[in-house]
């Protein structure tokens, strides 16, 4: 498919899309040199060390004043709270540290999980991308419960 804009990758259509869901590398490639940026350049599309700098401070004032807040209030499973925090959750107290590291360790036992049962069904010969989809959504409902409340919360500010 030939495309108006030089692309490094031309993408498929619809159309193209076979059924087979597999991956094909070509014998060769296309290596197409890009100019390197000036400095003003550069600056046009990057943050300046300046502007982060002002970022980690705005940071650490928002800890600093929500950590605040939740120390006094030990409220830290409030969402509505900590929809403020999202981000800097885990720096505001050793509690939501922990949290912090708890969801952390669930997040990688999912995945470890849902990739086990793939290969379980590879092992065996089975393909069921349903049964691994149903699996997953199990096993992640807790997280979806608390994004989508994340999200209406977000959504309403």
């Amino acid at each position: 498919m030939a495309s108006l804009d030089p692309l490094l990758v031309d993408f498929p259509t619809v159309t193209e899309i076979s059924s087979h869901k597999t991956v094909h590398f070509s014998r060769t490639s296309t290596m197409k040199l890009v100019p390197y940026l000036t400095d003003d350049e550069k600056n046009d599309l990057w943050y300046s060390n300046q502007d982060e700098s002002a970022f980690k401070r705005q940071l650490w004032k928002d800890v600093a004043k929500y950590s605040a807040m939740f120390v006094q209030s030990r409220d830290y499973e409030d969402v509505d709270k900590l929809i403020y925090c999202v981000g800097i959750d885990h720096l505001l107290s050793r509690d939501t540290l922990q949290k912090y590291r708890e969801n952390q360790k669930a997040k990688l036992n999912h995945k470890v999980m849902v990739l086990g049962v793939q290969e379980l069904q590879l092992r065996h010969g089975m393909n069921r991308p349903v049964d691994l989809a149903k699996i997953s959504a199990r096993s992640s409902c807790e997280a979806k419960e608390r994004a989508q409340k994340v999200a209406r919360i977000m959504g309403s500010l």
